[in-house]
């Protein structure tokens, strides 16, 4: 592959992303040891000697004891000098000092933490790097991957310019692992000491980082502008670790057929001692150590009872590895892994075919990354498994760490052989992070083959939170059938143990599908694809986020139960037997439903609704149950998803909606709309539309049947735009005023359009709210995150109530306001009534799941 020139490269530079988490200045930790120093002061000749490695021997000379820079063709990665693997330092100082020759300085640079493996293959190089753009006034510090062009993470003003008189030092140095602290000076001599004209600091936490110790070494161009002198290596003493991290190559099985007996796995990879120990999600196993590079893990029989994706890691004390996959499959199952444990190559190898070669590289950490591709997208760079593989029905799916700048990470499935080698061209199912909407979402989109056109997408699934810069992620995609075509989204975050459910939707795809009102640029959704394809993985214009163990996992024709939702969704405790309605798909005369796995009676009333009579001892106590669905016969099992089954106690939850239902103008589910314009179901929320009418008649809300007195009222909150409008919460709705137009009886907690103001009130008929009490929020109201309203309402005589509005800080709960307010006065609302929610003409948010708490 040609390499640019630095001159060439510069628009391509400009555009590319800074994945440059924090800016500081590296604490002066620099106690030295074992340093390296080289004053050159040897005779002139073409050989630099004294250990130094000259990936080109012709780029540099020594000449009256200096380093010259020599007329060399090849670019900066082939003229690298450095020291060998065996001085090898993570936490370093380099410097070189610098002499110019010509007005014009050419491109100078020194380098920290290069990588011996891959300095040594032919315009390869990964390193940090320092060096002077070309221009007096301009250095840059940067991260060298592979074979692609510097990522720019700081530009440096240099004052006083650089000229052919003074002497100059070029000093770089880099600390840590997570992240990694960069600091570079450029320096001027003046009367026997340094003074730093232009300088630099960065936190790199990308997941291209380099954060194993590497060499130091100088290199340049093709010009022959300047000269090196005194080049000096400063080790710095930092903390060593208690233990080295363990690094993960493969497993021997990767899979077990379901039911399997106790298995011995063997873990292959590097740096395990004799207390390394292994893990089962998160679980310890029974390990034994074989060497620095193998171990030996006893998996359970229960390990192996069910379908499963198990995630193995290894523990060195307190230090853990990253994951990697086992596959718990039924016997038809097949399934194909690829850990990427082959860096740093440029070609992907292992079978993969890459549409646009220069896409995608492999980095020496088992990374499969691509930078900026613009204006080349999905249709071109894409890498995907070969037509020998296509599968039908199949599940794929790809880790990526989330990173900053990087954006719409996806993998592909059912990509059809006869378009995908068109130019801007492809056909598949994908299953990508939207982060082109706010607030991000999950997507499941179709693309046609039309040339230079972009995806259709039908179904939007919300996220619980924006995904967080340096987290681990699982994409999984599930295509399944012929027509319809049923496609399931899956994502998952890993916790450091174990994977855990992130978000998921399903949609079936056929000729009544509608898009999903964010992106479909055609007239209608696309044909569904009905035809075997291929699976891969793919990029936007964007730096992608790394890419790591992708699998495809065959599944054998049948029918395994698919569920969405069912209906009722709890119950209290003691209220005797009732029929329970399950929908989703894939049903059959065989399907049977589960209560925390044991079957009940169940009647088939199509392919998408099945009704299952749960007994009064089922429902005798207050707790939870787990609803499936199992499908006999050949091909069937055990539905993927389950559904959790409310039994409530006076104190719990009475009801609660999720939203998760078919996109339409009806909320569904007993709610009665007062303005049935005012809502709508999109992407599993209730979103809110531009209406006329006032808050009073905007207001959804719970039938009488389910009143309540005494109550906590709660409602998840998104917004999409930054203006926030009137989003509402109502307890004790008046069923006699609320259905009267502009009137309205209820307490209610409300944000008062502002990022940092609600207000908690009362309102009667058709005056406006009589405030009680105002809300100050600590940390403004944003589109980023989630947010929950919630309002309690106890007590007649005087109505206690207490109002919070929290925000969503990984799994928990954080108050960002509250307040408390006693109503006693004679418009006090003192009868029990209905829990609703509601807006004003806006349509800057939407709600989800919704919950009422019953405190009687």
């Amino acid at each position: 592959m040609n390499k640019p020139s630095f001159a060439d490269v510069r628009s391509w530079r400009n555009r590319t992303r800074r994945l440059v988490v924090g800016v500081g200045l590296l604490c002066a930790a620099a106690v030295a040891h074992a340093n390296l120093s080289d004053d050159f002061q040897r005779a002139d000749g073409a050989a630099l000697g004294n250990g130094w490695i000259e990936k080109t021997p012709a780029a540099f000379s020594i000449q009256s004891g200096a380093v010259a820079k020599v007329a060399a063709g090849n670019g900066y990665l082939d003229n690298l000098v450095y020291r060998p693997a065996v001085e090898d330092v993570r936490d370093v100082e380099a410097s070189v000092e610098l002499r110019l020759l010509a007005a014009s300085p050419g491109y100078p640079q020194i380098h920290v933490r290069i990588q011996s493996a891959g300095a040594a293959l032919a315009g390869w190089l990964d390193s940090y790097i320092l060096y002077v753009d070309g221009d007096n006034t301009r250095a840059v510090l940067g991260r060298q991957r592979g074979s692609a062009f510097v990522a720019p993470l700081a530009t440096i003003t240099i004052a006083p310019a650089l000229n052919t008189v003074d002497t100059f030092r070029l000093r770089l140095r880099a600390v840590g692992t997570s992240p990694v602290q960069l600091a570079a000076f450029v320096e001027r001599l003046a009367g026997g000491s340094w003074q730093v004209i232009g300088q630099a600091a960065v936190n790199d936490l990308a997941p291209d980082r380099i954060t194993a110790a590497g060499a130091v070494g100088f290199s340049g161009y093709i010009e022959t502008a300047y000269r090196y002198d005194n080049f000096v290596r400063t080790n710095l003493t930092s903390p060593p670790p208690t233990d080295p991290t363990p690094q993960l190559a493969s497993l021997a099985p990767h899979s077990a057929t379901i039911g399997s007996t106790a298995t011995t796995v063997t873990i292959r990879g590097s740096n395990f001692t004799s207390s390394s120990v292994a893990r089962w999600n998160g679980q310890p196993r029974t390990t034994t150590f074989v060497s620095s590079s193998e171990l030996r893990m006893s998996l359970l029989a229960a390990d192996l009872a069910s379908d499963a994706i198990g995630a193995v890691t290894v523990a060195n004390g307190a230090v853990l590895s990253a994951p990697l996959s086992f596959f718990v499959l039924p016997a038809t199952d097949t399934v194909f892994f690829d850990g990427f444990d082959r860096g740093p190559a440029q070609d992907v190898g292992n079978g993969w075919i890459e549409k646009m070669p220069s896409a995608f590289q492999i980095l020496a950490d088992g990374v499969l990354w691509a930078d900026d591709t613009a204006p080349f997208d999905f249709h071109d760079a894409i890498v995907y498994r070969p037509l020998s593989e296509a599968q039908l029905d199949v599940e794929t799916g790809v880790e990526f760490t989330r990173a900053a700048g990087a954006r719409f990470p996806q993998v592909h499935a059912r990509i059809q052989g006869n378009t995908v080698g068109l130019p801007d061209t492809l056909h598949s199912y994908i299953l990508y992070v939207e982060d082109g909407i706010s607030p991000t979402q999950l997507a499941i989109a179709v693309q046609p083959p039309v040339f230079s056109e972009g995806e259709c997408i039908i179904r939007l699934i919300p996220l619980p939170s924006v995904p967080a810069a340096g987290v681990r992620y699982r994409l999984r995609f599930q295509v399944r059938g012929v027509y319809p075509v049923q496609l399931t989204g899956i994502m998952e975050r890993f916790n450091g143990g174990a994977w855990e459910p992130f978000a998921s939707g399903s949609v079936l795809h056929d000729a009544n599908t509608v898009d999903a009102g964010y992106y479909c640029p055609y007239t209608a959704v696309p044909a569904p694809i009905s035809t075997a394809g291929s699976v891969g993985v793919a990029k936007w214009w964007d730096r992608v986020d790394g890419y790591d163990n992708f699998y495809w996992r065959g599944m054998a024709p049948g029918a395994v139960p698919q569920l969405t939702d069912m209906s009722p969704t709890n119950v209290m405790a003691g209220s005797g037997s009732f029929v329970l309605t399950v929908n989703g798909w894939n049903f059959t005369s065989g399907s049977t439903v589960r209560w925390n796995g044991s079957n009940r009676p169940t009647v088939f009333v199509s392919s998408t609704q099945l009704r299952a009579t749960i007994s009064a001892t089922d429902v005798a106590a207050a707790g939870a149950a787990a609803v499936t669905v199992f499908n006999s016969g050949a091909g069937g099992g055990v539905s993927p998803q389950t559904l959790v089954f409310t039994i409530n106690a006076p104190g719990q939850t009475q009801f609660s909606d999720d939203f998760g239902r078919a996109n339409g103008d009806a909320l569904g589910n007993g709610w009665i709309e007062k303005s049935p314009a005012a809502f709508a179901l999109e992407n599993g929320r209730a979103r809110k539309r531009p209406l006329t009418v006032g808050y009073r008649d905007s207001i959804v809300y719970r039938p009488a049947s389910e009143d309540l007195l005494n109550s906590e009222v709660r409602a998840e909150l998104r917004f999409v735009n930054a203006s926030i409008g009137y989003p509402q919460l109502f307890s004790r709705v008046q069923g006699a005023t609320a259905a009267l137009g502009g009137q309205l009886d209820a307490y209610i907690l409300y944000v008062d359009n502002s990022p940092t103001r609600a207000i908690l009130g009362r309102q009667n008929g058709t005056a406006f709210v009589n405030a009680l009490a105002t809300l100050n929020l600590s940390a403004p109201l944003n589109t980023t995150d989630t947010f929950r309203l919630r309002l309690r309402t106890t007590g007649t005589t005087t109505v206690q109530l207490e109002a919070f509005v929290e925000r969503l800080d990984g799994a928990s709960w954080t108050v960002i306001g509250q307040a408390t307010a006693s109503d006693s006065s004679a418009q006090r609302i003192a009868n029990a009534g209905a829990a609703g929610f509601g807006g004003y003409v806006e349509d800057f948010y939407s709600y989800d799941n919704f919950a009422v708490i019953n405190l009687n």
